[in-house]
């Protein structure tokens, strides 16, 4: 079969490129897998070396410019991801004539995960819930998002107008299905996210240790949002137990106030990072979500429109041992202890949902 992905693979975010990669190596045992390279031009200007590329306060353009020497090894890393590691239909575009065109020359679409259906995020792009598709053409929604910052009223548009006409919906929270369910669409799963499709194994073949000195013991702290909680937390158990903390930001923002920050990590490295760290201090899904494969001990401390997604995995997870408050008074998840069967559960019931959806349409 001939199979198109789309998602926010263009995104510089450790989280968006492993999931893309994740699920095109799980669908690649179904056919061809390609991600439609496609990138609006709002989201093209984010993720810009560009100072000048949002038209923002002076300030922040001088602010930005002082940066890009740091952001320019950031993004090399992740240009370089793409190019070796994921298997796109087409050069980068952001013209919509173009992304349908090759849309259509599938046999199914599969739409996810990410946020691809946050209207704030994609500033109402319809090609991310199936328009311009012909009717020919599977459309599939894996683990798709509406993210916690939606207008009810807009995205209620959005599903009665396109997303009935999907012949598979899932999404990732159970918040999706509700929001689905709220405009009659009652057919929508749960389905884990893709990075839990691969097993430890697969992402051990992938890590690579970075280029830069790494202590043999080192806390790995990674947070999206600055969280002076967090940063506290990290320094405490580095002080408790005399292990260095490093710091890593996809976009090489040193704004966190972890004095070892790194600025040559790529998504491979990332991977290497967790695996091999002694702690992980998160407000990161991904982070967290790596850490359970590799059964790592974390600390987490969430913000408010991003904690409900790692609550629900760690609740998941749950076990008698795996939190609890050691001698020196840290408050420690440890993965190690964790339950891991109703995570396996879904993992193979997400498997199945592809397996049962993944075959050509029927034409009459």
């Amino acid at each position: 079969m001939n199979l198109k992905i789309v998602t926010f693979h263009f995104a510089n975010n450790y989280g968006a490129v492993l999931q893309a990669y994740a699920l095109q190596a799980h669908l690649s045992q179904y056919g061809n897998v390609e991600f439609l390279n496609y990138e609006p031009e709002h989201l093209k200007k984010l993720y810009s070396l560009n100072p000048f590329s949002c038209g923002i306060h002076p300030r922040e353009i001088i602010r930005r410019a002082r940066a890009i020497p740091y952001k320019r090894k950031q993004f090399e890393f992740f240009s370089n991801f793409r190019k070796n590691d994921l298997k796109c239909a087409n050069e980068n575009t952001s013209d919509i004539d173009l992304a349908k065109n090759v849309l259509n020359r599938a046999d199914a679409v599969i739409y996810g995960s990410d946020q691809i259906w946050n209207l704030g995020i994609t500033n109402s792009d319809s090609i991310y819930f199936g328009d311009f598709v012909d009717k020919t053409v599977k459309k599939i929604a894996y683990a798709a998002s509406f993210g916690a910052d939606n207008d009810l009223n807009s995205i209620s548009q959005f599903i009665k107008k396109y997303l009935n006409a999907f012949d598979a919906l899932s999404v990732r929270e159970q918040s999706g299905v509700k929001i689905l369910s709220d405009n009659g669409v009652s057919n929508a799963d749960v389905v884990c996210d893709p990075v839990f499709l691969l097993d430890k194994d697969c992402w051990i073949n992938i890590a690579r240790k970075p280029v830069e000195n790494i202590p043999e013991k080192y806390i790995l702290y990674y947070a999206l949002r600055k969280d002076e909680k967090l940063i506290r937390a990290a320094k405490k158990v580095g002080k408790d137990y005399g292990i260095p903390v490093l710091s890593i930001h996809p976009n090489g923002n040193r704004s966190f106030m972890i004095e070892n920050q790194l600025y040559k990590i790529g998504p491979k490295e990332f991977v290497w990072l967790i695996n091999n760290a002694a702690y992980i201090c998160t407000n990161s899904f991904h982070a967290v979500a790596f850490s359970s494969i590799f059964k790592k001990k974390v600390v987490f401390h969430g913000y408010e429109n991003g904690k409900g997604r790692v609550e629900s995995l760690l609740s998941i997870l749950k076990s008698p041992e795996f939190f609890y408050k050691d001698e020196k008074g840290n408050d420690i998840f440890d993965l190690e202890k964790a339950e891991y069967k109703g995570l396996k559960e879904l993992k193979q019931q997400s498997i199945r949902y592809l397996k049962d959806n993944i075959k050509p349409k029927e034409h009459v």
